[in-house]
């Protein structure tokens, strides 16, 4: 258990680790409970102290028993650091749905039903179908006190998403299935056709892309794409999930705002789609998309996306015969590169320069390399996101 309140322990900062005391020392009712003193040993590593805490022998029920009890009360602190941190709007939907439910059961009747209808509202926008299950549970439930319903309708809705929800649980299985065939050609170095792979799993499970395609389902299935084309180096086996996504994307752009994490990877994986298959133009014109969405202020996914976007867009440039603006694109995403920003893409944004700059026979192609210091290829392999 120590190690797994150390691995915890990994994700907190040091203002998380104070809070977490702080939360502790409220919890205790006693004061010789030593759960903040074993916490600091686990801390600090020390045996010593640890031997000190409890005998190891005499003690072992009593020490394993607070081991688990500051285990538990780590994992409680970490679910609340998660919900205060985490602002998205499924999040949103659930703390609305919850909130809702407690209102209903302690009657208080007209409030808790506008909860559970923006609750309802936003998980519907979302494709929440699992949360949406929950909540139109909760209004059947209730309905008898809700002068408003039409009952009739609720049960409809209820019906639909039910048929939704059993359509996604079999896409899931679908995806499980996928992802261990990769395992597979990982592993085994099965040879797998992917595209007859993915028809027959969908076929087995009589599901319809077209009925199911969303934002989720279309990021998971480009995600098997890209690493099936990466690990046989050969980006032609995926060229026709580039047809299916333009076409989702033509359809549900408008709704794009509230699939953000999906949304960007979805552009980003068609950028590199589209470079690797020769369509520079067209992998710009992703990039391009991907770029202003970034740049109306998420600053988690502009860290994250941000020098990748730039090593796309100037291989692109590069491609397309245009190396003094591939370069400059370059210069700009490490200019731009900060603390936050993943130590691997910035070292192949450095490289690829050293690559263009060695093209071009410039003598500071040596002095870009010094700066860098690794074994990463350039060439883009790795740019998953």
């Amino acid at each position: 258990m120590a190690d797994a309140i150390s691995d915890l322990l990994l994700l907190l900062n040091k203002d998380d680790i104070r809070d977490f005391k702080t939360f502790l020392k409220q919890k205790n009712k006693r004061n010789d409970v030593k759960n903040i003193k074993l916490l600091e040993i686990i801390e600090t590593d020390d045996i010593n102290k640890l031997k000190k805490l409890y005998d190891p022998i005499k003690n072992r029920d009593a020490y394993h028993a607070l081991r688990k009890r500051l285990h538990d009360s780590l994992l409680f602190f970490l679910s609340n650091k998660v919900f205060e941190r985490d602002n998205n709007e499924a999040h949103e939907a659930l703390r609305l749905f919850v909130v809702g439910r407690f209102l209903l059961e302690s009657q208080f009747i007209k409030i808790g039903f506008k909860c559970l209808q923006r609750a309802e509202d936003k998980a519907l926008v979302l494709e929440q179908f699992s949360l949406l299950n929950e909540i139109l549970q909760i209004r059947l439930q209730y309905a008898h006190l809700d002068l408003n319903v039409n009952l009739e309708l609720l049960i409809d809705r209820f019906t639909e998403n039910q048929q939704k929800l059993q359509q996604e649980a079999k896409f899931q299985i679908a995806y499980a299935l996928l992802r261990s065939a990769l395992q597979d050609i990982h592993l085994k170095a099965k040879i797998i056709d992917i595209n007859k792979l993915i028809l027959r799993v969908l076929r087995k499970y009589s599901i319809s892309l077209d009925d199911l395609l969303s934002f989720k389902s279309l990021y998971q299935l480009l995600y098997i794409a890209n690493e099936y084309a990466a690990i046989h180096q050969n980006y032609t086996l995926v060229r026709s999930f580039l047809k299916t996504a333009d076409n989702f994307l033509m359809k549900y752009d408008e709704q794009s705002a509230h699939q953000l994490f999906y949304y960007l990877h979805i552009l980003y994986y068609l950028a590199n789609f589209n470079l690797r298959n020769g369509f520079f133009n067209e992998s710009i014109g992703y990039l391009e998309r991907l770029n202003e969405v970034l740049s109306q202020g998420n600053t988690v996914f502009r860290v994250q996306f941000q020098l990748r976007c730039h090593l796309l867009m100037a291989l692109n440039f590069h491609y397309l015969g245009d190396g003094v603006k591939g370069l400059s694109v370059l210069r700009a995403g490490i200019k731009q590169a900060s603390l936050k920003s993943s130590e691997v893409d910035l070292a192949d944004l450095q490289l690829c320069l050293v690559m263009f700059l060695t093209q071009f026979e410039d003598k500071t192609a040596l002095i870009e390399l010094r700066a860098y210091s690794g074994d990463v290829d350039p060439i883009p392999e790795m740019l998953t996101p």
